[in-house]
């Protein structure tokens, strides 16, 4: 019955969508000022009502309606007002009035107008096709217009609408454009793609076997027990989207991965930017040109010239420097000499023109004479227009004085950005004393050759991929390189290390965030530490990277590091050995490895026993407890969270012992206990409230209102204020894992209430995250809700083999289902099924090759009836 769905699984998402868009049409959703205060500050309110949670789920989620805002033409107060909004949900009118600076009654009126402008916006607003709710808008924004490239645009668009043409590669030569054009075709089509359209930058990678785990991070794919490849083709089987892969030259051992990627899913195209061709079968290529420039018998009135791109690149960039400056008649030709000598190359037009700042135009144009002049004393059998592209870096680079080269070099061994408190540690050895390294960094950016930028109120520099190559080529044969990379490496463990403790506490969200935007400095740092055999310095940095990796859905690369730092020969201290062990155990666990998290679990306890680490034995009973949970071994697991708990209280632990209540919990209600389970997941709960733990005190409140649920479900108000609340948390902190859980439950919710449509989009985007994070046991609770939701709809038949085929892959992943769930299985069919079940091939369950592609068939047949 069931293998008869999969070779239609696009036309079966067609008909989800039209069928869900037909029920949906009948709803008008009318948008005044108060209903959209409620989707800025509370939007769980709006989630859980009709018919706002089903538009919202119709645009694709809160995300993408978020990012849409962002794009709307609204004057720049009230945009400022918007984003401080987005960027702080349910924050005091206090800390808004501050952060922009207004009078509270100011903040008041521009928030009434902007509420006013967006409920217009909303109600005239046209539905676009959404991306998943686990995919968010990720097209960056360029910090300057793009110029000319009219035709190139249009040529590439036509390209991607080939049918036959899946895998496109801008080729051209370093500075050429490649990621401007790339971004612009992007923005264009992003409507087009109905899963979305998505930018991977390549820059900062040039480790290939790497490669997986960075796309699989961008669609938050985590893994369970397949690989992080099986994981990648098995998300994007069915999604029709475009994946933008910017600077992919440096992994030319990873282009195989994009050819099975193509293979498993035939509704998806690849956009790449390289200097060379992949050399894959299927491969279109498109050389992207140099910029036009004039001939030599132009006319050279400026208003002639401005019909070039390349002159009106140069102009435009010059007039960002110099907005006096103008094209005129007495510059022109030197204007014409210059874009012509640089052949019209678009780094090089804009390094040049930011000599503007410095000299007339007509000395710019002597000294490029000057330059090519020498270079044709050098490599004359590289390409002429990489030599074009060096002439200007080189000369760029000579105009700096020597404490600038310096620290234009030093800046080489980042990624291709840091913070400037990075580059101050990282250049103090490099820089004289009483000298301003900011300063320097301004010059460097008014010469174009770096972008300073304030994101989360710290200032960084960033150089384009061009520019960063460059540095490193510089810098790498100096006898200062290994220092200048020792101290790099050095900040970023410290770093590191000194975040971790801050993942926990009550500003987690933003430590996470931080973090993520320090990582590939930092996996930079942790590679050179595994280059030059520093085995301690390394566990150190994956013993601090272990939740974040966890946490973030890096769980295959974390691993990876982890076992490539465990070949190298060398003793350690022990308790950096244990923080490994606990990180690698972690990771393992979260891709239901059970067996391999208890052997790493149980030597972590067994050194911190030997180092009197009491604290850090109570983490690892506590760990240990959790892994007999999972195989429903109940006594094992509540003697060792019971020892767990003994240490907490002799220590006055608070946070830890609000945690092994809360596992408390989960073994009482696993047994039926219903009054120590309630018991101990309240108790949990108001320590976690009492500390300000945001996630802990999310999670409990999901456990809270999942107990009340099963053993006191009288209480429903309650129950759904629990798990309102509780949502809410895990929406600010970007949680996948504790949205699908309330998701799932919102389900279960409805169909005891025998409302089969809210509960479809529930379970449907339960289901979503979890393939997209390939959480294995999650997925399987929520394939048993379709099999509720399935009673409900009187489909007897599918009910009874969705339920077989959820156990046989429970029992090929050993993962039994709750002995409480399957109680409340047994209840549910007596109700639906009073004499007993009826003749139905039980022991046939459904073959299926692997879980998502049952998740994929159970969702299309659920439409199929929900929409009857």
């Amino acid at each position: 019955m069931w293998q008869g769905w999969l070779g239609r699984s696009r036309r079966i998402e067609h008909e989800i969508g039209c069928i869900i868009e037909k029920r949906e049409m009948s709803v008008r959703v009318q948008w005044d000022v108060d209903a959209v205060q409620k989707l800025l500050l509370s939007p769980h309110k709006l989630i859980g009502t009709e018919p706002w949670g089903s538009w919202i789920r119709d645009q694709g989620g809160l995300e993408c309606i978020y990012a849409r805002m962002r794009t709307l033409p609204l004057k720049d107060l009230h945009a400022q007002v918007l984003e401080v909004l987005l960027n702080q949900p349910g924050a005091s009118v206090t800390l808004y009035q501050t952060q922009l600076g207004l009078e509270r009654s100011a903040y008041h009126s521009r928030k009434k107008q902007l509420l006013l402008h967006l409920s217009q916006f909303l109600n005239t607003w046209e539905s676009k096709t959404p991306t998943s709710r686990s995919e968010k808008p990720s097209l960056p924004i360029p910090m300057t217009s793009l110029i000319g490239r009219t035709n190139e645009v249009a040529s590439v668009i036509r390209l991607l609408h080939e049918p036959s043409i899946r895998l496109l590669t801008l080729v051209g030569t370093g500075g050429v454009g490649k990621t401007r054009l790339a971004l612009q075709v992007a923005s264009e089509l992003q409507h087009e793609f109905p899963d979305g359209v998505h930018f991977v930058a390549l820059g900062g990678l040039f480790d290939a076997t790497l490669f997986p785990s960075l796309l699989a991070q961008h669609f938050a794919i985590k893994e369970a027990t397949t690989s992080i490849v099986e994981a990648l083709k098995g998300y994007l089987r069915t999604k029709h989207l475009l994946i933008v892969l910017d600077n992919f030259e440096q992994l030319s051992d990873a282009a195989l991965l994009l050819g099975e990627i193509l293979d498993a899913a035939p509704a998806l195209k690849f956009l790449v930017t390289s200097r060379r061709r992949l050399n894959l079968y299927g491969e279109q290529q498109y050389p992207v040109p140099m910029l036009p420039i004039p001939d030599a018998q132009i006319d050279l009135r400026p208003e002639t010239l401005q019909a070039y791109d390349a002159i009106r690149l140069f102009c435009a960039r010059a007039q960002a420097v110099d907005p006096h400056w103008r094209l005129d008649v007495a510059n022109s030709a030197a204007v014409v000499a210059i874009c012509t000598r640089l052949d019209g190359l678009p780094l090089a037009l804009e390094l040049a023109a930011a000599r503007i700042a410095l000299f007339p135009v007509e000395t710019i144009r002597a000294r490029l004479d000057a330059r090519f002049e020498l270079l044709t004393d050098g490599a004359i059998n590289s390409p002429f227009r990489q030599r074009t592209l060096k002439a200007l870096l080189d000369w760029s680079f000579e105009l700096l004085n020597q404490q600038e080269q310096a620290v234009f070099m030093a800046l080489g061994v980042f990624t291709n950005s840091g913070s400037v408190a990075a580059a101050e540690a990282v250049c103090a050895t490099v820089i004289e004393s009483g000298t301003s390294l900011p300063t320097i960094l301004e010059t460097l950016a008014l010469n174009n050759l770096l972008m300073l930028e304030v994101r989360d109120d710290q200032l960084r520099f960033r150089m384009l991929e061009t520019i960063a190559t460059y540095a490193q080529e510089q810098i790498q044969n100096t006898h200062i390189y290994p220092e200048l990379q020792n101290r790099h490496s050095r900040f970023y463990l410290d770093l590191a290390e000194s975040i971790e403790p801050e993942l926990t506490g009550t500003q987690q969200a933003s430590w996470f965030n931080r973090l993520a935007m320090e990582y590939l400095n930092i996996r930079l740092a942790l590679t050179w530490f595994i280059q030059d055999n520093q085995r301690e310095a390394a566990e150190r940095v994956c013993g601090a990277l272990g939740r974040f990796w966890w946490v973030r859905g890096f769980l295959s690369e974390g691993r990876t590091l982890i076992k490539r730092v465990w070949q190298i020969p060398a003793e350690i201290a022990p308790h950096v050995a244990a923080k490994t062990l606990s990180s690698a155990g972690l990771l393992t666990y979260g891709q239901s490895n059970y067996a391999e998290a208890q052997l790493y679990y149980e030597e972590c306890l067994r050194i911190r026993r030997n180092l009197g680490d009491i604290q850090g034995c109570s983490m690892m009973l506590n760990n240990l407890g959790i892994i007999a949970q999972m195989r429903c071994d109940y006594a094992t697991a509540r003697a060792y969270f019971e020892e767990s708990l003994q240490i907490d209280r002799r220590s006055d632990n608070p946070k830890s012992i609000a945690t092994v209540l809360s596992n408390l919990g989960n073994i009482a209600f696993e047994q039926g206990d219903a009054v120590n389970c309630l018991a101990y997941c309240e108790e949990s709960l108001t320590i976690k409230r009492t500390l300000n733990d945001t996630w802990g005190t999310g999670n409990a409140l999901i456990n809270y209102a999942t107990m009340l649920f099963y053993f006191v479900p009288e209480t429903g108000s309650r129950i759904k204020a629990l798990y309102d609340e509780g949502f809410e948390i895990m929406r600010q902190l970007q949680d996948a894992w504790g949205m699908a859980r309330v998701f799932y439950h919102y389900g279960i919710m409805a169909c005891a209430e025998g409302n089969s449509m809210p509960a479809y989009g529930y379970f449907k985007q339960s289901a979503e995250l979890q393939l997209s994070l390939n959480d294995i046991r999650g997925l399987l609770n929520t394939l048993d809700g379709f099999w509720y939701l399935f009673l409900v709809l009187g489909r007897l038949d599918v009910a009874i083999r969705t339920q077989a085929t959820v156990e046989r892959f429970r029992a090929a992943y050993g993962i039994p289902n709750s002995p409480q769930l399957v109680v409340h299985h047994q209840a549910i069919f007596t109700q639906y099924l009073p004499e007993g079940l009826p003749e139905y091939p039980l022991s046939e369950s459904e073959e299926w090759e692997t879980l998502d592609l049952f998740a994929d068939a159970v969702l299309a047949e659920a439409v199929r009836y929900v929409g009857a």
